[in-house]
């Protein structure tokens, strides 16, 4: 080993590179007064000690109800998107040539079944109707949805309606 050699511990004669290293290190968190650097963070005084506890219930007051208001906006958006979709859906079988209101019926049950606990529809029904002057199926879903899922904690009731010119045969006169 001899000068220069990087296992050469001698801080006069420390490579330029490791110089540099050493300088471009980042000092600790505080302020620079005067010449030396002035450590700012202090151990908590005793009459700080647990109002971290009371910083978290305070912003745990204002979170916790937003976050709530979020997940109930998303469920009642997803079940009326869901029924309104049902219904659309029912009111266009039980227009297909041969179909009937039952069948429509029968869709909608089947749909809003596969995609929604059966807690939260309260009423469907198809029913012939008049569409813009024409025949057609009209399905009408109602739904409650309470406060995150929960009936007995109250809610919102949706009603949705879906609409359908019903087909003629073929052959048929209109």
């Amino acid at each position: 080993m001899g000068d220069g050699h990087p296992d050469d511990r001698d801080r006069r004669r420390r490579p330029d590179a490791l110089r540099r290293r050493r300088a471009a290190r980042t000092p600790r968190a505080g302020v620079l007064d005067g010449e030396r650097l002035k450590d700012v963070s202090r151990p908590a005084r005793a009459d700080e000690r647990g109002s971290a506890v009371v910083d978290f219930v305070l912003v745990l007051l204002v979170l916790l109800p937003l976050v709530v208001g979020i997940l109930q906006l998303a469920l009642v958006l997803h079940v009326r998107n869901t029924i309104a979709s049902a219904a659309a859906e029912g009111a266009r079988h039980a227009a297909v040539a041969g179909s009937s209101a039952p069948a429509g019926q029968a869709k909608v049950d089947e749909l809003v079944d596969g995609a929604l606990s059966g807690d939260f529809v309260r009423s469907v029904t198809v029913r012939p109707t008049i569409v813009g002057g024409a025949p057609g199926y009209e399905a009408v879903v109602e739904a409650d949805i309470g406060l995150l899922g929960l009936k007995a904690l109250g809610g919102v009731q949706v009603r949705v309606e879906g609409h359908a010119i019903a087909e003629q045969a073929a052959g048929a006169t209109p």
